[in-house]
């Protein structure tokens, strides 16, 4: 067997030799790995997605390993009484440092968006730890709520209030001068409604070629339910929802293109081959969905 090597410009991932060519050893970890790094740098990462393409057992099996292998860090934690989870992955393991600035930057985001942090855990299989660093800063963080305000949101928002009883003194004295610019944010079915009208417009430019009518609107559910169940609606304006829909569709048009592009066939064939080397009949080509490797 001999291995082709395309010259490439476009369309392709580029991914560490060291996990691929022995540092994992199961080979569902590479395919995810692989998988993975194959997808934007800002592609927001959910493991139930892979569970529900690749099937749960193979994910949870490729997984494991990279989270023994560092390849993958995540934490879980409750963000007003409802638990999370967050992820990263690379080509290169991680190590603990890199393991505390991702968790305390997580923190940070969602303790500035006004959200209180409960309960951080590491995520399974991972040998990495709440360090007493990430620990000091998420109390240190909860400990000066009590000087930032908190919004009180009402069907007319006029005002925000302090908990500190003196600032209140100051703000209902300086009450005729003070506006705020904080709007109620739009319920999870008025988002609903509006993200899904604002994603059809665009059917027609990112659809021809690529989905039927059919396909298009399982998309586009799949695509609203997603944004909904992960919370990410929240920080949408309703004046921004047009422009969030087609940024994230180009996303996924451009993710679709990859799949059908000859470099991506090339490598289906090539894996395909190697883990079926010794039955592998270039007569009879797989037809089965890429990834299907990955099966025991």
């Amino acid at each position: 067997m001999s291995i082709i090597k395309r010259r490439k410009t476009s369309n392709y991932a580029q991914i560490h030799n060291n996990p691929l060519q022995g540092d994992l050893k199961d080979l569902r970890a590479v395919g995810l790995l692989s998988h993975i790094m194959s997808l934007p740098e800002d592609w927001t990462l959910y493991k139930t997605q892979l569970q529900g393409f690749y099937s749960r057992k193979n994910v949870d099996a490729g997984w494991k390993e990279l989270a023994e292998k560092k390849y993958a860090i995540g934490f879980s934690c409750y963000k007003d009484g409802k638990k999370n989870y967050f992820y990263n992955v690379s080509d290169v393991p991680f190590n603990q440092d890199e393991f505390d600035e991702f968790v305390i930057d997580q923190i940070k985001g969602l303790q500035k968006q006004g959200f209180v942090i409960k309960s951080l855990d590491t995520m399974i299989h991972s040998n990495l730890v709440i360090t007493e660093k990430i620990t000091v800063v998420l109390s240190v963080q909860q400990s000066d709520f009590t000087k930032v305000p908190i919004v009180q949101y009402s069907e007319n928002c006029t005002e925000s209030t302090y908990t500190n009883k003196q600032d209140n003194k100051e703000i209902n004295t300086n009450k005729d001068n003070y506006n705020c610019n904080f709007k109620k944010p739009l319920s999870s079915d008025k988002f609903r409604e509006l993200l899904t009208n604002e994603s059809n417009k665009f059917y027609t430019k990112f659809s021809l070629g690529r989905y039927s009518k059919k396909q298009w609107n399982t998309l586009i559910e799949k695509f609203v339910n997603d944004t909904i169940e992960s919370e990410r609606y929240i920080n949408v304006p309703e004046d921004k929802i047009k422009g969030f829909a087609y940024k994230c569709l180009e996303k996924i048009a451009n993710h679709n293109e990859y799949k059908r592009s000859e470099e991506f066939a090339d490598y289906e064939n090539v894996m395909y081959e190697l883990t079926n080397s010794n039955s592998y009949n270039k007569t009879n080509k797989k037809t089965s969905n890429f990834f299907n490797w990955l099966e025991n």
